[in-house]
């Protein structure tokens, strides 16, 4: 029999590797893996709050923007997207 502390002594009977993907001992709880999830999920939207009588000044902004700041199209179509979502 071995002695548990012993790290330094070959073993002479060989025994056959373990089945399947060896673990890291890095594995989340279901918690940490949802935390994870939301920050990710936040860093991606921001939340911000107008008054009802400015949406048709900013849908009017936003449907004529000022061609001097060179706005892309798919961001001008995504904004006005989510106005029109939030309009409802």
């Amino acid at each position: 029999m071995k002695d548990t502390l012993d790290d330094r002594t070959v073993d002479f009977i060989p025994q056959k590797p373990k089945r399947g993907r060896p673990s890291t001992g890095r594995a989340m709880t279901a918690a940490e893996k949802q935390a994870a999830y939301r920050a990710r999920k936040a860093a991606l939207t921001v939340t911000v709050t107008f008054n009802r009588e400015d949406i048709n000044t900013l849908k009017r902004l936003i449907g004529n923007p000022d061609p001097s700041l060179n706005l892309d199209e798919a961001t001008i179509e995504r904004l006005m997207e989510a106005v029109f979502q939030a309009a409802k």
